[in-house]
This record gives C-alpha cells, structure tokens and sequence, in this order.
C-alpha cells in the first residue's frame, strides 16, 4: 500500500475519513504495528470498536503482521516495514523480528475492546466511586425488564388513583388516543434513557426541569392569550359583516357557512366554542384556507369593493384561525409531553429499580455510569489520573457510530491527553459519515467532523482521506460514483468524493433489472364470479410480487453457479428490511439452493421448535389436544391423519387417554405404541428432572435430529439441526441454569416470543456448506461478497409512528429537544421544525444505507425490485436507475461490464456418505468398573443395626463435626460458633438440636483423657481429605482429625451415631475397620516412615476405642 496515504506515523494523531473498502483496518493495523516498533508499551495501547468481532479480527490481524514481520526473509521485512511508512534500518528490522514475542509475553497486552468493555472494565475498577456493587453482573436484554417495569407502572397508578401518576396516564390515553400507543410511547421514553438523563442532569425534579424548559421553548407565555383576546366585540363584527357579504351571493356553501356563523352571531358564546363553531367557514377539513378569490361574479354580487373587502376579511380570519391553533398546538405539546416525562421517568425508576434488585446493568447504564464518573469533580480527576497513567495511545474505529454519551465520555480523556505530558501520547480515529446507518441507536455522524475538528485545534492532529478502493472492481466503483454524483443524490450525500480503485483489472458486472409488477385482478383466478365455498376454495389473492423476484434471482443464482463464475458462498442477497424475506427464502429452497437467512427474532417460530414447544406443553397440560396433534403430526411421531381421526371420535376422555388405550389394542401399529410410550414416559419425568434434562432424554430417546434432518430439504438439514441444539441452549440460559420449572420455561418462551427488538435468532449453522448468505443490509455492514444482489429496493421504510424527537448537536453536552412530536395536525410550527430536520436526517441515513449496500459487492452487483401496489415513489430503485439507466422504470436489463469474468475451478461435489467399516470389537459395549471408591462409612456401611435410628441423625452428625472443627484449640463452643453453625444450617441459633450437640460436644472437651487429642499445635490438622489410587481405582476421603508427632500418626474418625450398644468394642471396630484401613494407608502413603495408630471416637458416650 505504498501509493496509499499513510496515517500511521506514532508520534502524530489523525483523524482518518476511510471510504467503504478503502482498508481502514489495514491503516489501524499498521499504526498498532509502528507504535509497537517505537516502543511503546503494550498495555499503553487502547483500541477501541464497535463490535466484538470487530475487537478480535483487530487482534487476530495484529498477530497476523506481527507472526510474517518475524518469518519474513530480509528483502521482504524491507518491504513490509517500508509499506507501513517505518524507515527499514538493521535496528528496526531487529525490533520488528522480535514483536510477536514480546506481545505474547507481555504481562498487560494491547488491548483492543469495544466501548462497553471498556465502560464495564472502569466501573469494575471504581465501583465505588461510581455507587454499583462490586459484583454486579451486565444484562445484554432488556426487553422483558422493560414489560416488568410497565406492569410496575400500571399496578402504582391503580393503587393510587387520583395521584399525579394516575392523571399523567389518564391524560396520555386521551391524548395518544389507545393504551397500546401510550405504552409504546412509555416504552421508547425508557429506550432513550440516556438522552433523558443528559437533558435532566443535575435537576432535582427531572420531569419539572424538562416541563419547565420545554414551555420555555415553546413561548406559550407570549402567545397564550390569543385565543381569548380573539374573540371580541370587534371579530363579532368583523364576522357579521363577512356573513353579510355571504348572504349577497347565495351559493349552497355560502348559505351553509350562514347557518354555522349564525349562533355566534346570535347567542352568548365562549371562545372555545365559538372558534370551534367558525373554523369551518374558512378552513378545510386539513385546516387549510378555504380557496377564495375575486371573481366576475362575486364583484358583481358584492361590488368590487365588497369583494375586495370580503377576501380580506377571509384572509384575515385565516391567518387569525392559524394562529389560534398554533397556540392550541403548542399547549397540546406541553400537556402530553409534561404527563409524558412524569409518567417516563416512574416508569424508569422502576426499571431502574428491578435491575437494581438483581445487582443489574445494561450497555446504556455503562455508557451513562462511565460518563458520570469521569465528568464527577469529587472523583474525576483522580480517576482520569489513573486512567492517563495506562493510556499513552487511544484508537477509535467506526467513529461515525459514537453516540453523544460515548463523545461526553471519552473528551475527559482526550483533554487529559492534550493538557500535555513528557510521554509521548497520540490519538487517531477513522470513521466515514456515508456508512453512518446506525441513527436508531443513537450513532451521530457529525460526532466524526466535530472529534476531528477537536484534534486539529488541540492535538495538531492531521486529517486523511481514502477513497480509493481496494475491494470493488472498476465497474462497480463506476456505479457507485455515478449514482452519487448525480444532481438529485448530491444533497444526500454531502462531500462525496468520487471514488477510483486499485484493483483497475478485475472484472466486474453491475445489472439493474426491469420492476417486477403485480398481475391485475383480470388475472387472478376466481374472481368475477361468486363461488361455492363447499366446492371452490377461497382464491389465493396474496401478493406474489416478492415471491416471483426471489424466483429471479434464485434462477440467476443457479446460472451464475452452473457457469461457474460464482459458488453459492460467494452470494450475498441484501434487504433493507425482513419483510419479505420469507419469500426469497420459499424461491431458494425450491431450487435446491442452500442459504443461511440469519432473520432476528425468527428461533420460536421455527416449525422444529414450534413442535417441541408443543410437546412440552402436552406433557404439562396432556389435555390440550391441539397441541397433542401437532406433536403427532410431527417428525417426532409423524402419525398420519387417520390415527387423528381415530382419536377425535368421541368416546370421552382426553386425545392423550384415547391414545393410551389405542396403543394397548393388539393390532396397534407399532408407530403409535412407540409415540404412547414415549409421552407417557415423558410425562412423568417432567415433574422431576430439570428442563434441559428432560430435553436431552426426549432428543436422545425420539431420536429427534435424525428425524428433522430426514424430514426437511437436504439444503436446510444444517440449520434445523442448529435451531434444535439453540433450544436446548435456552432451556440452560433461563434462570441462569437454576433448574427452571417446566411452566416456568415455556411462561419465558412464551414472552421470548413477544419481543419485538431483542427475540432469538435463528442459530447459525456449523462452517462447511457452501450457502448463500440472507442478509439485511445493517446486519451486513462490514462484510464483502463477490457478487451482491440488492433486492426490494423500491421499499421505501416504514413510517414513523410515535416516535420520540430527541435532537443532540454534536458540540452540545446535553440534547435541545426531547419530546413526543404528534401526528402533523397536532404538531405546532417549532415541534415541526425540529421534526423535518430529523425528517432530513432519516433521508441521508436512507442514502447511506444505499451506499454502503452498493460498496459490499467485490465483482457484481445486481438490482431487483417490484413496482408499488400504490403510488408511484420508487426509492432507490429509481435513485438508481434514473442517473444509470436514463430512465426510472427500464424496460429491459441494463448491464455495464468490465472485463471478463473468471471461471472458478470446479469444486468437489459433496457425495453421499460411503459406507464405514467398522472393526466389530468397537461395537462390543465397554465393561467399566467403579472408577470411584468414596471412603464414607455412612454410605458404605450399614450403621442401622448399630444406631437408634433417630430421625435427626444426619444433621447432627454434621452439627457435631463442625463443632468440633470449630472449636478444637478453644476447648468450648462459644456463641459466636452457635450462631455460625446456626446460619450454615439455617436453623435458628436456640433450637434444642444445637444445644443438645453443643453439651455433647463440651462433654468430650471437658473430659480429661481426650484432651491430647483436642489440643493445638502446628502439626495437628482438622478435616484433612485424602485421595490415592488403589487397584485401579480413586480412592478418596476426608479424616477427621490427624496428629502427627516424631515417631506416630494418629488417625482418629468422630462417629456421632447414638450406638445403642457400646458394650461390645469388638464389633464396633469390626464394623468400621474396612474404612479405617483406607484411611490409614493414605496416612502411610504420606508418612511411611512413621507408625500410624487408628481410633474411634463415639461423641455420644464420649468413648475413645482403638482400632488395631
């Protein structure tokens, strides 16, 4: 990359601007590289991205260079190091042979990380300073805790009805006209928390503050009385001369507009109702004037004075009507948008609160919390000191993502950087504003101008352009240039630059083809006539437009890989959005053609894990039958209709009795009894084993994978296999593994199902398959394909519905305007404003995504799209075409080719399992002995016919032993021993059990002759496991207590057993003298040289026996 400009000087900052393709990680890599060569320490290096793979494929390209720069021969190294801008001396070649090494045995290594890392790391270190708990733990989800925290709301405001909360609600009903629009309002209130704690920052009242500040904007308290003022003695006038002049030309309207004009000309009337009652006669049902103007006619009804005089009088009403509603706008604003943030910001502390409870943060309590810490002047100083001290290099990639709390957070640490230092310190950024796509998470792009403007003026920082590609071939870079050069595309992308391309002799091919359009109502079957419903069935008028693109483009997909100029790897298919996807996904598996669709949210509506959500719920509810038919009905079962028949006669009883007694019949079809066993068995284990156990009994014994790979498409094997392993997956994730209940995982399911943002994704398949990748155009930022087909490109979005209008200028520390906006009618001129700025943002975002859906394509790019069902805007597609093509709507294929395309070799075809000989000695079962042997008299022995069998025996074995582990060297039990015993057990400290022990044990303390066995000293040792091999075995245990002196160890084992006979010592050691003989050759494989004596002491009787 010689002819590339380099920013990867160590001692100097940039800010890098980086086109699609142009190698901004190239340049990153290169620069961790240099700063490496001019020793600059590891752990003084702070990479930071968006992303973990984007975190680990930095480190991985690191280890890469730093791996050829140690085998490089000398020729080469000179080369490499030239490359990256470095001076190739023999001292610099040495340093760079030995880079890889010192990077893997530094202590601290680089760290590349993404923001929330970073955030989670530094509250880690500081969660005191920042108020959290030590241990806290980060949740990824939020969803439901967002559900969790509006049932909190709704069940507080029930309670208190009449409270400010209960009114606050009340009044966004009325105003947002449904319950559903009020809590998606709520909803999006709590999403945009960090916006809201900016705004609010350091108010004491935050929804007070935010009222007070939004009425202020608004400037209600200069134009609030206009609506009272107008109506007066002389609008009264004015009116009934405008009514006067009606009455002169007395067309039906005119007569009309006479009638509303008359009660308020005639009876008492406040303003309110008298305004409402005129607005009529001059405005629209849009509130647009009503068109009047000075015709022949009129001047000659009215006089051309009075016809003058009239349309004056129209206007003036007009523009004094305008203005009333101006007025009315703007107090609707402040009323919905002060119940708003009341009911916001309970309904945040709730959220807060639950996550609190469960020692919870999220990414936006990482962003906020790191934000307040290094902005707090009791703590920040000291923090950013010990920040500045690790910090001597900060890189940023994807600049252009940074949100406004991510800009607040790290300028403390840019302005500890600057102030100045005798180390040398450095900063460099790259982003590119044209693939700013991520608005909806709060990514500003005018961060990327304004973080470089910063560096230029404090830093001396330089900036960089790249434009110059080095992954598309020339004719895509033509394309692209000529979309975006184009007079209409110009305002959308400001700054473009055209791009050109290393890669001037790789072939390309760029399609546009002709708008697929929908068959008329003349073409669709069963129309025009009326139908018997018992005979015909309903025609099928869904819309096919999408299902008939993905036949297109399944077909070209085919011709390309048949011509070999593509494998199906090679194949990207892009979107704006999900959905149609379901129909390019119906088209590929009906061609045979693999594809991984990774669609958000689609895992639970798999038809696989449908199927076992059913069978799970049958075995919690065997009388839900529908459910029991599905499962039949399955690959699990895959009964035929007949038996559903069979169970649907009525005889009474549930489907799954019915099913029992028809599998008990002697001419039973074995695939029935095997379904009847298999639910019966399940059954009841559900009541007994964890869920994910239960799942891996009914995998194991359904043979379920098996059964679902041979029952879908070939192509589709892989992924169905993946979903199923992601179920299994989930039933451990739910409660942290803690053993859910069967009710308890299908009630998370259920609402896993519910999420609209945060639902499951379909698994990925293992790496082997080649596939043709499904992909919205989001979700493929980053990536890169030999040929990309960009389809439904006429899709123009979804529209706004209510939508939270928050406006954060880059050089500001807190947003400007944070408010509902309403629909037009309701929006007053300066929500307006704010609105179609925000309007203007979404439509460069939209020119953003177009572009870098273009850039992810290497050699071809292929565009597809349908003509609209209504209307005639056609998105991209005629943002593409018009400056391609000429036309908006071409009529054939248009193509611009470059070069020749290069035929892959062919790869080999995937054959059908050989047949494996199997050598039949590894199909003989594996005899395996006990491979553990527990030294556990209680477990190896009988001590039934020894002991009284009390009930409490186990437990008072446990209290007597810790007793005597905690109180050995005291010689008492003291009440602190009581109350630790006490919370070990959980049982209170006064229960008669610990007091009946505790004398037991103070009995065996106080007894003269066993007092050398209780004394302390640095050889004598409490519970003391042991473990050794024996006879091929793992022999291991604990002993109770062991004293070693110069020439003896003696072993002693407590036996807390109430013996009903001590009178016969000889059976007692008999019983016991297979376990104490383990015991004591642990001790002689420890000490051999030392004789070793083994005892027995009954706690009970206080009796020492010894074991000879």
């Amino acid at each position: 990359m010689t002819d590339t400009p380099l920013a990867t000087d160590p001692s100097a900052s940039f800010s890098v601007l980086a086109s699609a393709g142009t190698g901004k990680t190239w340049q990153l890599v290169a620069r961790l590289t240099r700063l490496l060569l001019a020793d600059a320490a590891p752990d003084s290096i702070l990479a930071i991205t968006f992303t973990r793979k984007a975190a680990g494929e930095m480190q991985q390209r690191l280890g890469e260079r730093l791996e050829a720069l140690l085998e490089a021969d000398d020729t080469t190294l000179k080369n490499m190091l030239e490359e990256i801008g470095e001076t190739s001396t023999p001292a610099t070649c040495h340093r760079a042979r030995g880079l890889l090494e010192g990077w893997l045995r530094s202590e601290h290594t680089l760290r590349t990380t993404t923001f929330h890392s970073f955030c989670q790391e530094l509250l880690q270190r500081f969660p005191l300073e920042a108020g959290l708990p030590p241990s806290f733990e980060l949740t990824e989800t939020t969803e439901i805790l967002v559900d969790e925290s509006w049932d909190a709301l709704f069940a507080e405001a029930t309670r208190e009805t009449g409270s400010e909360l209960a009114n606050a609600l009340e009044r966004l009903f009325e105003e947002l006209g449904s319950l559903y629009s009020t809590r998606s309002a709520l909803h999006q209130f709590v999403e945009h928390r960090s916006d809201w704690w900016a705004l609010t920052r350091g108010a004491g009242d935050p929804a007070d503050y935010a009222t007070r500040k939004l009425a202020s904007q608004l400037e209600l308290d200069q134009q609030d009385k206009i609506p009272e003022q107008f109506w007066c003695d002389e609008t009264r006038e004015k009116l009934a001369e405008f009514s006067r002049l009606l009455g002169l030309h007395t067309t039906t309207a005119n007569l009309k507009h006479i009638d509303q004009l008359e009660p308020c000309l005639t009876r008492p009337m406040d303003a309110p109702t008298a305004i409402s009652q005129i607005t009529g006669v001059f405005m629209t049902g849009k509130f647009e004037p009503r068109k009047r103007s000075v015709t022949a006619t009129l001047q000659k009804k009215m006089s051309d004075a009075g016809a003058q005089h009239f349309i004056e009088l129209h206007e003036d009403f007009c523009s004094q009507l305008q203005a009333i509603r101006e007025v009315e706008n703007r107090r609707r604003t402040l009323r919905v948008n002060s119940a708003w943030y009341l009911a916001g910001q309970r309904m945040l502390e709730h959220f807060q609160r639950i996550k609190r409870e469960r020692r919870l943060l999220d990414f936006s309590d990482l962003e906020w919390k790191t934000f307040s810490l290094l902005n707090d002047p009791d703590h920040a100083h000291w923090i950013q000191y010990k920040l500045d001290q690790r910090i001597d290099h900060l890189l940023i990639d994807e600049f252009q993502d940074t949100n406004p709390t991510q800009w607040q957070m790290i300028l403390p640490l840019l302005e500890e950087m600057a102030a100045g230092s005798e180390r040398r310190r450095s900063v460099f950024i790259v982003g590119d504003r044209k693939q700013s796509i991520y608005r909806f998470r709060r990514g500003n792009p005018a961060l990327l101008d304004c973080a470089a403007d910063w560096m230029n003026r404090h830093l001396d920082a330089s900036s960089l352009h790249l434009d110059q590609s080095r992954r598309s071939s020339p004719a895509i870079i033509d394309v692209v240039n000529t979309i975006f050069t184009d007079p209409d595309m110009q305002p959308l992308l400001p700054g473009f630059q055209p791009h050109s391309t290393h890669l001037k002799d790789t072939w390309g091919q760029v399609e546009v083809w002709p708008l697929i359009t929908a068959p008329g109502n003349e073409d669709r079957p069963g129309t025009g006539y009326l139908r018997n419903p018992l005979q015909t069935p309903r025609p099928d008028t869904r819309d096919l437009r999408h299902y008939h693109e993905g036949q297109q483009i399944a077909g070209r997909i085919e011709q390309l890989v048949q011509e070999q100029v593509a494998e199906y790897g090679d194949i990207l298919v892009l979107m704006r959005s999900r959905t149609h996807l379901s129909d390019y996904e119906t088209a590929l598996r009906e061609h045979g053609i693999p594809y991984l669709s990774r669609d958000r949210g689609t895992l639970l509506e798999s038809l696989e894990i449908r199927d076992m959500e059913a069978l799970l719920t049958v075995l919690m509810t065997p009388q839900d039958n529908l459910a029991l038919a599905q499962v039949l009905r399955s690959p699990l079962f895959s009964l035929d209709d007949s038996v559903l028949c069979e169970l649907s006669r009525p005889a009474g009883g549930v489907w799954l009795e019915r099913l029992s007694v028809l599998a008990a019949q002697q001419d039973c079809a074995p695939d029935i009894q095997r379904a009847a066993h298999l639910l019966t068995h399940w059954r009841v284990l559900a009541g007994r084993i964890p869920i994910h156990d239960l799942l891996e009994q009914i995998f194991h014994q359904a043979n379920v994978t098996a059964r679902y790979r041979a029952a879908v498409p070939g192509t589709q094997a892989a992924q169905v296999d993946a979903n199923l392993g992601r179920f299994i997956e989930l039933a451990l994730e739910v409660d942290s593994g803690r053993y859910p209940t069967l009710p308890r995982f299908l009630e998370r399911v259920k609402r896993l199902r519910g999420l609209d943002k945060e639902g499951l994704s379909k698994a990925t398949p293992e790496a082997g398959q080649q596939r043709v990748n499904l992909l919205t155009i989001h979700a493929a930022k980053g990536l890169e394909a030999p040929v990309v087909f960009l389809c439904d490109t006429t899709s123009q979005g979804s529209p706004p519905g209510t939508t939270t209008l928050v406006r954060w200028p880059a050089g500001s520390d807190r947003p400007t305007d944070f408010l509902l906006p309403g629909n037009k009618s309701q929006r007053d001129s300066i929500t307006e404003e704010c609105f179609q700025l925000e309007r203007v943002e979404d439509t460069r975002e939209s020119a953003n995504l177009l572009y870098v859906a273009l850039t992810r394509a290497r050699n071809m790019l292929i565009i597809s799209g349908c003509r609209p069902s209504r209307g005639d805007q056609l998105g991209w597609y005629g943002q593409i075409s018009n400056p391609l093509c000429g036309t908006t709507q071409p009529e054939t294929v248009w193509r611009h080719r470059f070069g020749t395309p290069v035929v892959k070799p062919a790869s080999a075809t995937e054959s059908p399992e050989s047949e494996v000989l199997v050598d039949e000695r590894l199909q003989q079962p594996i005899c395996i002995g006990q491979p553990e042997y527990e030294i556990a008299p209680s477990r190896s022995a009988d001590d039934n016919a020894l002991c009284s069998g009390e009930a409490s025996g186990q437990l008072r074995g446990i209290i007597i032993h810790r007793m005597l582990q905690l109180a050995t060297g005291q010689k008492a039990v003291n009440s602190t021993i009581i109350d630790r015993i006490a919370k070990e057990q959980g049982i209170r400290p006064d229960d008669s059990l610990l007091a009946a022990c505790r004398e037991e044990v103070q009995t065996l303390f106080d007894k003269e002759e066993l007092g050398w066995i209780f004394a302390q000293d640095s050889r004598q040792w409490n519970e003391v496991p042991v473990q050794y091999r024996k006879d091929n075995r793992t022999v291991y245990g604990i002993i109770d207590r062991l004293l070693v002196t110069d020439t003896t160890v003696h072993l002693i084992d407590y036996k807390s057993h109430r013996i009903t006979d001590m009178k016969n010592p000889g059976a007692l050691v008999k019983h016991y003298r297979p376990q104490l003989e383990l015991y004591r050759e642990a001790v002689v494989r420890l000490w051999p040289e030392y004789k070793v004596r083994c005892y027995l002491l009954f706690t009970h009787s206080a009796t020492l026996v010894i074991v000879e």
